[in-house]
């Protein structure tokens, strides 16, 4: 079986590090159906794990390389926090809520 189009979009968007609400929304479907399918689709929960761990990783890495002292590293650090606020909004429906 093929994955569904609005599962490819969500996957990507984790692994860029967007919240499950701006994932679900980003692949056309609400929240509340992200959640359903969390919860009664192992292949597309396992999906979203892996993304999450991989968006992860992306910015442990870029930390670390901005922790050596790496001026450039730094820059695109903070380039990259500046272009996704979103990562670390605080307002409801934004949090990751398992």
């Amino acid at each position: 079986m093929r994955p569904l189009p609005a599962t490819c979009s969500i996957v990507q968007a984790i692994e860029l590090g967007a919240t499950y609400a701006l994932a679900a929304a980003y692949g056309g479907i609400h929240y509340d159906t992200f959640r359903t399918w969390m919860n009664s689709k192992p292949a597309f929960s396992e999906a979203v794990k892996k993304a999450e761990g991989k968006a992860a990783v992306k910015w442990l890495a870029k930390i670390e390389a901005a922790a050596n002292d790496n001026w450039q590293a730094i820059d695109e650090v903070r380039a990259d926090l500046e272009s996704s606020r979103v990562f670390f909004a605080t307002g409801p429906g934004s949090r990751r809520v398992r």
